[in-house]
């Protein structure tokens, strides 16, 4: 997620010319953070069902049956912060920081 992120911020960038705004890095991490769940949720049920078969994704669907909401909640709620956290560091700060080296390199280019 965080390569796919920073894959983003890149061609974002060289594309404006420019970092991401604030509200831009939030939409960029909203959008990374979502792509995310999505791959990650397929690629485990295809995983789980071509390698067990069907029952073996009922079985894992079943474990968070048995977890309280309030643990599932929390846990979820803490990854997609800390992922948040991340994919925000890396379209601000690393957008800002690889910006400045883009100029820095053109400037030695044009000397």
């Amino acid at each position: 997620m965080i390569s796919a992120a920073y894959g983003a911020m890149i061609t974002s960038v060289s594309a404006l010319g420019r970092a991401p705004n604030r509200s831009e890095s939030w939409v960029s991490s909203i959008a990374v953070n979502l792509c995310d769940l999505i791959i990650s949720w397929v690629v485990l049920a295809a995983t789980l069902y071509f390698t067990e078969g069907i029952y073996a994704l009922e079985e894992f669907m079943m474990v968070f049956s048995d977890l309280s909401t309030a643990v599932f909640i929390v846990s979820v709620g803490g990854v997609l912060l800390l992922q948040t956290v991340l994919c925000l560091l890396v379209f601000g700060w690393a957008a800002r920081r690889y910006l400045m080296n883009r100029q820095v390199e053109k400037t030695k280019a044009g000397a």
